[in-house]
């Protein structure tokens, strides 16, 4: 499973932090702050948001970002309808189910542990949890395959977004798309 979009709804948290930030720094956004720029890793969003190229400014904004919703933001996390229903039934009917993430692993865990979902998965796989980070769903998805030895024949991954849709499909998976997540698709 993909977490933001798909499993819970962090959008509040996330947009308002997005937007604290931004304040704080006097920086107008060149993009709307609505659900649609949730998913990618957050130093991508935050050069979309904002424009700036500097590597050093985007870092200094992103950790801004990590220690405000790291505090405040991912306490406004809210789980979908029926999620903890689907989660127990798959656990108890013997799938082994994993996150795979763009979300920092530390929130990905908070989230996790916040709803007593830990016992559900088997492990949180985030494109930090690697060292160096991931660049992307597409190599996350890889690694976890191989590093969990699954068949990707009787693996799925649902997500929200197409991005998450098409890093399956470049790992020879299938794919089911959570409708209710942030991104429309046509």
């Amino acid at each position: 499973f993909d977490l933001d979009g798909t499993l819970v709804d962090s959008s509040r948290g996330i947009l308002e932090t997005f937007k604290f930030i931004l304040e704080k720094n006097k920086i107008k956004p060149i993009l709307e702050i609505e659900k649609s720029i949730i998913g990618p890793p957050l130093l991508d969003t935050m050069r979309k948001i904002t424009g700036i190229e500097d590597q050093n400014i985007l870092k200094v904004l992103c950790k801004n970002f990590i220690n405000r919703y790291d505090s405040k933001g991912i306490l406004k996390t809210n789980f979908y309808d029926d999620v903890p229903i689907l989660l127990n039934k798959l656990f108890n009917d013997g799938h082994i189910l994993y996150i795979a993430t763009n979300k920092r692993e530390f929130a990905a865990k908070k989230i996790i542990e916040h709803f007593s979902w830990v016992k559900y998965f088997k492990k949180i796989f985030s494109l930090d949890s690697f060292n160096p980070p991931l660049k992307d769903k597409e190599a996350l998805i890889k690694n976890l395959i191989l590093q969990e030895k699954i068949n990707n024949k009787n693996c799925y991954f649902i997500g929200d977004r197409l991005s998450d849709q098409i890093a399956a499909q470049n790992n020879s998976i299938k794919f089911f798309l959570a409708e209710w997540g942030y991104e429309k698709f046509p």
